[in-house]
Formats: structure tokens, sequence, C-alpha cells
């Protein structure tokens, strides 16, 4: 067929021109990628079909980037070229895609064996202005935490084939992956992080079991016995724990580089383990998620971030950077000291305390909290530029970098104050904090400097349902920043894989397609996953795309990062209530809101309903069986799931509404029955999460519905129970398994009391 080749795909010789290590994983990658379609077939001189000359003299490379490059068919000879062994990888790739493959960030999708592959005459050019192209991943999300290094090596070799060159890990204070010692002590973890976890999951008292054998609904998935790495599966003490941490993150690192990939680590300085905590200024708030918050005038504070910079350097010696961050939150810094300094340059930050009302305002409403707000980022901002300061005396050829949540009206400010050497990198979106849209075009005054985004592939306060968001993306103009704003990339923050499939590849060929537009990439992305172009298919999409916006980009809040929906984390109120048989200890505010919530997802119920319809509709018009099964179990678990959610809902509005009068014994008995309506919807999701485990991500979705929907919904039965025992009569109290549910903290917490000028400062 002219033009081009028709040919069967394992008449195609590969003629490899790279002699070094990039080229021997070229190599494993074509002998996987074509594993049950052909075997490869390297260099043969006798060749009558065709051949792929990979790094081919034949293309003139003058001028590509680095990662750049170049396809051109010849006759029965295809030549591909980068600028550099990487950019000629990437090349294959684009090639592969371009007669049939498909990467995405879980799986390779292959051609059917042994089919006619027509190669089309090419004669392109890739080229990306984006030198940011990877993901961003937190180990405190148990949806990623509980990746063992096999997954992490088939990540990055998805990573690879599409096209990524970067991944930031970002650390919290609790974790085990960043070892340092003060003072002759050793940091601790596990105070905080729960140790079955691995030691990554912070929330000591927060949720209940990681052992897989309090798993109820799908335990037979789990081949662990911690819902944690394998590599931490033995892991019991704080020591262990590090050292182990160490060894996993070097393995990481030497996978990734392997796959030329690399590898960004990033701390927050404004935190320091609990135990060294004992060894600065006392502040008045303990910061429940990443340990013990610091002074910023606090000159130890400085000491402990040098230790801690040694540390990674020496441990890490691959990395190719570190990010200093600053947190997502404010908190108040007392001392007279710091409060001179931030006085000082108050002044200073005035375009970002104008920037910050203006586009944030909605969210953080009224000037005097946004004024708070800047005051706290002076004091944030102090300690990241000193920490910065000082590993460039230390270390002056590392790379480094500044990492931010939500606050590109601080970068505004700093990009003044830092060398143009720095990385920025922020998290922004329309669903955050800025309602109006991302405020991307605020890096146009950031210009000189490597600035990345960090969009959110999966949402951390809506972790149960897949999340489909490329209208959000679309609307925020990520893909079109580096043109529109002169920014660097894209990192992906990303809990799941399997699921969010569809946003990845989205972000991951806009990064070379800045044009790039939702409805022609959903039906490019259904023919290849699905065998071919299906209408319904698309409606389908079409719906869970609009849904998403529905629930503001968030999900309302149906699975947060710490696993307790509001509906569960409620039953707090339940455990500590001294008076059940008079008192609710619903709030009536909870109950707006709740109320609220609840008409989001039953309104998603029914979005969610028919787009399962229509993925069963489609498996029987001939869609891929597997993957049109995995979409509507998943998406029917989210209803079940969020079903639920509205019968708690219902449950806690009758028993607010009762106890507003005297109850009878009748009113009990429904509060009982509204109890296991909700058991049973639990129960019913758990039992569809788990028919449609296909990634080790999913097995963390189905741990989180177990321990709160339905580990939550089992103990609020015997709660109600309980009271209708008490109503009738027969005074008995079997205490719910309040354990089970939250956890608990085996030693007392970390608490401080501190007097700074007549006034008491505690926590909370």
């Amino acid at each position: 067929m002219k033009p081009g080749i028709t040919a069967y795909i394992n008449d195609i010789v590969w003629d490899i021109r790279i002699d070094n290590p990039m080229g021997n994983e070229i190599k494993r990658q074509v002998v996987d990628i074509f594993s049950g379609v052909s075997q490869p077939v390297f260099s043969s001189s006798d060749n009558k079909g065709v051949t792929v000359i990979v790094g081919s003299p034949d293309i003139d490379i003058k001028g590509l980037g680095k990662d750049d490059h170049i396809i051109k068919t010849d006759g029965k000879k295809i030549h591909i070229s980068g600028g550099s062994d990487r950019g000629t990888a990437y090349g294959i790739f684009s090639f592969l895609e371009e007669i049939g493959f498909y990467f995405l960030a879980s799986q390779c999708i292959k051609p059917h064996k042994g089919r006619d592959t027509e190669i089309p005459e090419i004669n392109k050019k890739f080229t990306t202005k984006n030198t940011w192209r990877g993901m961003f991943i937190s180990f405190c999300m148990v949806s990623t935490s509980i990746m063992s290094l096999v997954d992490y090596e088939k990540l990055f070799d998805n990573m690879l084939r599409m096209k990524m060159n970067r991944i930031i890990f970002y650390s919290f204070e609790n974790e085990p992956v960043i070892d340092y010692t003060y003072n002759g002590e050793r940091k601790v973890v596990g105070d905080i992080s729960r140790p079955e976890s691995g030691f990554f999951s912070y929330g000591r008292n927060w949720t209940g079991s990681y052992y897989t054998d309090e798993i109820k609904i799908g335990k037979e998935e789990f081949e662990r016995r911690k819902v944690a790495p394998m590599e931490f599966q033995d892991i019991e003490t704080s020591d262990q724990a590090l050292d182990r941490g160490k060894e996993f993150m070097q393995s990481i690192i030497k996978l990734a580089r392997q796959r030329g990939i690399g590898v960004w680590i990033s701390f927050l300085p404004q935190f320091t383990a609990m135990n060294i905590s004992k060894f600065i200024k006392p502040m008045p708030r303990k910061n429940l998620h990443w340990s013990a918050l610091v002074s910023c005038t606090d000159k130890a504070v400085s000491e402990i971030n040098k230790s801690r910079i040694k540390n990674i350097v020496e441990s890490y010696k691959e990395l190719e950077g570190i990010f200093i961050g600053i947190p997502e939150g404010f908190y108040d810094d007392p001392y007279q000291e710091s409060q001179d300094y931030i006085n000082r340059e108050f002044p200073h930050y005035q375009r970002a305390l104008q920037i910050q009302e203006k586009y944030w305002g909605d969210h953080w409403p009224g000037s005097e909290l946004q004024e708070k707000h800047i005051r706290a980022d002076i004091g944030f901002s102090k300690v990241a530029v000193d920490t910065i300061n000082n590993v460039k005396k230390l270390y002056p050829g590392i790379k480094l970098g500044l990492l931010t949540v939500c606050k590109a009206y601080l970068l505004t400010t700093l990009h003044r104050d830092l060398p143009k050497d720095i990385t920025f990198c922020d998290i922004e979106s329309r669903s955050l904090w800025t309602h109006g849209g991302a405020p991307l075009f605020l890096f146009k005054e950031m210009m000189g400097r490597e600035c990345s985004i960090i969009p959110r592939i999966t949402d951390d306060g809506s972790q149960a349902g897949m999340q489909f968001n490329l209208k959000l993306y679309h609307m925020d103009g990520y893909c079109r920043s580096t043109t529109e704003n002169g920014t660097a990339g894209l990192m992906m923050q990303t809990l799941y894989i399997k699921g969010a499939d569809h946003n990845i590849k989205y972000l991951s060929e806009g990064l070379w397609n800045t044009e790039i537009h939702p409805v022609f990439f959903y039906k490019k992305y259904i023919k290849r996953v699905y065998g071919r172009y299906f209408e319904t298919l698309y409606k389908a999409y079409e719906l869970l795309e609009d849904n998403e916006i529905l629930m503001g980009g968030r999900g309302a809040s149906n699975m947060p990062w710490n696993h307790l929906p509001p509906e569960i984390a409620l039953m707090r109120n339940l455990q500590s209530n001294e008076n059940p048989m008079t008192k609710c200890p619903v709030p009536p505010d909870y109950l707006g809101n709740a109320i609220k919530r609840a008409e989001i997802y039953s309104k998603t119920i029914g979005f969610l309903d028919e787009a399962e319809k229509l993925f069963m509709t489609a498996k029987e018009e001939g869609a891929d069986k597997e993957e049109c099964l995995y979409m509507a179990h998943r998406t029917k678990a989210y209803s079940k799931h969020l079903a639920a959610l509205v019968e708690l809902v219902f449950l806690y509005s009758d028993y607010y509404n009762i106890y507003k009068r005297n109850p009878v014994l009748s009113d009990i008995e429904g509060l009982v029955k509204k109890a296991a309506v909700a058991e049973n919807l639990a129960l019913e999701s758990a039992r569809l999460f788990s028919s449609c485990i296909t990634h080790v991500t999913d097995l963390a979705i189905l741990w989180m519905v177990n321990s709160s929907m339905v580990k939550g919904t089992e103990v609020l039965c015997e709660y109600f129970k309980n009271l209708y025992a008490m109503h009738s009569g027969k005074y008995q109290w079997e205490v719910p398994d309040w354990t089970g549910l939250f956890g608990e903290c085996p030693y007392p917490a970390h608490t401080v009391t501190i007097s700074l000028e007549d006034k008491i400062y505690e926590p909370g």
C-alpha cells in the first residue's frame, strides 16, 4: 500500500545503534512491549521486511532539543533519532503509537498478534518546550504508599514510554525516607505515622488497623500482612524503618535513572520530628500531620536542616535535585523576635497580599484572614530561603527547587528574592483555593526561571471514585501554559494509577501537543483502549466529565486523604457522648453542610448509574470486555459508596430531629434500620471494589472503603442497637469497636503549653 508500508509486526527488524546503558534499556523495552505480539529481531543482515534504525545517522539532529526526536520512513526503512539517547528512545515510542500500540500509566495496549500493520509514510519532528514532564507522588497517601519496587519498575517503564522525564517524591517528616540526627539523637518515626503502614501513613489515632486480616471484604486480594509495600512487611521499629526507607528510596532512584527519569525529593524545613522538637523553641501548635512546627527565628532550626540536607545528599547520591517546601497551611509563630522580623518584611509582601486577596479571596474571605496568611507565609519563607542558602554554601553544585501548594501569589515575591537557578514548582487548580480558575498567568511574572505546575490527576478529597478531569484541565489551561505563561511543564499529582489512565495520558500528550482538546483526545483514547470508537463510550466519559464539575473537582469530600468521610468522622462525637439517652451529638452546622453534600451525591448517583449502564452496553457492542467491566464495576462501586453516605446523612438528620423532642422507641428502631441500610450499601460497595483489582493501587482503595465505610457503618449499627436496648429498658451497652475504626495511640501524644507575654498558647 502506498504511501507507506503494510507488513506484519513480526516482520520488523530492530537496528539499535546506541551502544550504552540507554541502548540496553531500549532493547529491553522493545522485547517487553512486543512480548505476545511477536519475537523482536535485532540487526538481521538478511532482513527482507521492515527495518527500524534507532539512532540513525541519516537524520540531521542539529537544533533538536534534548528530548526532541524525528521519525522518517524511507522505503522499507524507518529512521529514528533524537537530540539525546533518551530523545531517541522517545522516538521509538512515538513510532510504536503511530502503528497501533498505546502506552498508559497502568499498561501497554498492543495490537492483535500477527495482525497486518500499516506503517504510514512518516516525516515527523516531535518537539516540546516542557522540560518538566512527570509525576508527583506523596508517600503519605495509602494509594501510593502501598506500592513496592516491582510496582515502581512497571510505572517507570510506562513513564518512559509516555515520554516523561521526572518524578517528585513529596515527603513528610513522619515518613522513613529522610533520616537525620541532631544533638546525637536520631529522628524517630512511628509516633505519628502508623508502624503497620510501613511507617508511611500519618494519623496514629485517626484510622484503624493496617493489618489485612482485619479487612472484611476482599481480604483474599491482599497477598501481604500489612497495607504497606512488600519491602516493609517485616519492619517493626523506627530504626529499622529508617534503614529500610533509605534502601527503598535508593532502589527507586536507580530504577528511575535506568529509564532516563530524574528523581527529586522534597521536604518541609518548617517541621521537625516530634522527638527532635525538644531541642527547639516550643510552638503553640503541634501539626497533627507533619510533626512539630518550628519558629522562623529559632537558630537551632538552621542546624537541624543542615543535618537533614547532609543526610539526603549522602544517602541519595543519584538524586537529580531537592525541593525545599513551604507548607500549604497557615500557622502562628508567636515569638516576639519572629513577629519583629515579619513586621519588617511585611511591606515587601504587599504585592503577594493583593494577589491573594483578589484570586484566593473567595476561599479565604476577609482582609484580616488574608493578612494573617501572608504573615505566616513570611515566616515559612524565611525558613525555606535560609535552608536554600545553607545548601548552596554546603553543596554549591546541587540542583535546588522551591515547592509550594496553591501559593503562586507568594512565588511572585520570592521570584524577586531568589537566584534564577532555583526551580519553582506549585500546585494550582480551580478545584482547590482559586475557584475562578488556576491563576497560571501569574507565572508570566517569573519569566527566566524554570517553573512547573502540579495538576491533580486524582484529588485527595475523592479517592473512592475515578475522576474525570479533562474539562477542568482544559479550562485551567495546563497544557497551553508553556506557550501562554512560559512555564516549563507539568508534574502530575497521582494517588492511584488504574482508573486515572485517561487523566494521565491526556496531560502527557498535552506536554507535546499544547493544543490538545478533551473531545478529540477521548475519541482517540476510546478507539485505542476499547478496540474501536464507540459513541456509547464517549457518552459515558462525557457524562462522567460533567459529573466531576458538578462535584467541584474534589468529590465533595466523599473519601478524603485521611480515609474518613465527614459522615464517618462525625462518629467521634458519638464515641464521646456521655448522655446517649438524652443527647444527640450531631451539631446543627454539620447537618447543614451534610445535607448539601447529600444533595450533590444524590445527583451524582444518577450520573454514575447511567454511565455504568453505558459501559455495559458498550461491552455488548463489542468493546474490550475487561476494560468495560473494570470501568462499570468501579463506577457502580462509587455509586453505592455515595448512596451509603446519603443514607448516613438521612440517619443523622432523623437522629437530630427526634432528639429535639422526647424520642419514643419506634424512633430509635427507625435509626437502627437506617444504620443497617447504610451498612449494607457499604458492604455492596466494597464487594464491587474487590471485583476490579487490576493494579496494586486498587488494593488501597479497597482497604480505604473497608477501614472507613464498612467498619464505620458496622460500629454505627452497634451504637444504635445499644441505644435501642437502653430505650427499651435493657440498659445494656456493649462498647462498639471504636479502636478498630479510629485507632489509638499507645502512649501519650506530644503536647506543649507555653507562656509568651502573659499569654497562654496551647495546641489545637
